[in-house]
């Protein structure tokens, strides 16, 4: 009867860590087929607050994560349109759970005048490098945005297609 016991208990024991194993597998941060095909869809939404160049970022798609986003080169606090350039080109880094990757941007405001203030803005992006499971990460695409000047949140939309080389 003891060895009934431990067989039963043994057969629990690997069909708990089988359902871990699987359940770990469905939970990847860049989609089997952005590993290993072609470029693939990504939309990735982030705000960043002027004051402090960071806040948060989530994305779905080829890429399924979420963490904190940076401005590397730091954005002036109130740039908008009124001022004699404006054309802005970040670099931002988007730390996850998985691994991080940065990305250029280039930023064209769309009005010169906005009575309440909330200046949209629409631009390119490409991504220039990875580490972590983003290690090899390519991609580029489109962003449309705004930058709020009542309440310095500068908020931004990224659509395009991300691959992993070399994987």
């Amino acid at each position: 009867m003891t060895k009934t016991i431990e067989r039963r208990a043994s057969l629990g024991f690997r069909a708990a860590v089988i359902a871990l194993v699987i359940a770990v597998g469905t939970v990847a941060p860049v989609s089997a087929a952005a590993a290993s095909a072609g470029p693939q869809d990504i939309t990735i939404y982030h705000c960043v607050n002027e004051n402090t160049q960071s806040d948060t970022w989530s994305a779905n798609g080829a890429v399924n994560d979420a963490g904190t986003v940076t401005v590397l080169d730091k954005l002036i606090p109130g740039v908008s349109p009124h001022t004699r350039n404006p054309i802005i080109i970040p670099t931002i880094e988007f730390d996850g759970a998985y691994g991080s990757f940065v990305m250029t941007n280039t930023i064209r405001y769309l009005s010169l005048t906005a009575p309440d203030q909330v200046y949209p803005f629409v631009g390119t992006w490409r991504i220039t490098g990875g580490a972590g499971a983003y290690a090899g990460i390519q991609g580029q695409g489109q962003n449309t945005g705004t930058n709020d000047l009542n309440t310095g949140m500068f908020c931004t939309t990224y659509t395009g297609q991300v691959q992993l080389v070399g994987r």
